[in-house]
């Protein structure tokens, strides 16, 4: 019989909105959700093969939701978030040495081209995860450092 997730909500809501050390649950709070989910799909796998091909679908779905969940679960013993903020900070302000915006008339319609991402790190960290941009807005430093250039056509 499968089991309820009611750890799941929590780890859920720790993926959406915190993602630093302190949002990490105990770690073996994860480890039995993984364990159970595990459990979970084996079951699944073995009802799977016994149910006859109409009954079959529902299980599937069920097994694929459990594999999602166990993804999500995994990733909140990422190294990634044991990594506390200060020391993102210091990472980011160390690749921002340069952000170029170029504007060229003669490129395009908009005059916009796009910038290439090793020229924009302030924008490319700040869009990988929902922690990443709170933490580069949080750093004048490296928005200071945003040079625009305009080409007339």
């Amino acid at each position: 019989m499968p089991h309820a997730y009611a750890d799941y909500s929590t780890i859920l809501e720790r993926l959406r909105w915190e993602s630093g050390p302190a949002s990490i649950p105990k770690p073996d709070e994860v480890t039995s959700v993984l364990l159970n989910v595990q459990r979970d799909l084996e079951e699944y796998e073995k009802e799977i093969h016994e149910l006859p091909e109409s009954g079959r679908s529902f299980l599937a779905e069920q097994q694929n939701r459990l594999g999602e969940i166990m993804l999500q679960a995994q990733s909140l013993l990422s190294p990634i978030r044991k990594i506390p903020d200060e020391i993102l900070r210091r990472v980011f302000d160390d690749c921002y040495e340069k952000n170029h915006f170029e504007f060229d008339a003669n490129k395009s319609k908009s005059g916009l081209a796009a910038p290439a991402a090793e020229d924009m790190p302030a924008l490319v960290l700040s869009s990988v995860c929902s922690r990443w941009p709170r933490i580069a807005l949080s750093l004048p430093s490296i928005w200071s450092r945003i040079s625009f250039r305009y080409n007339a056509p």
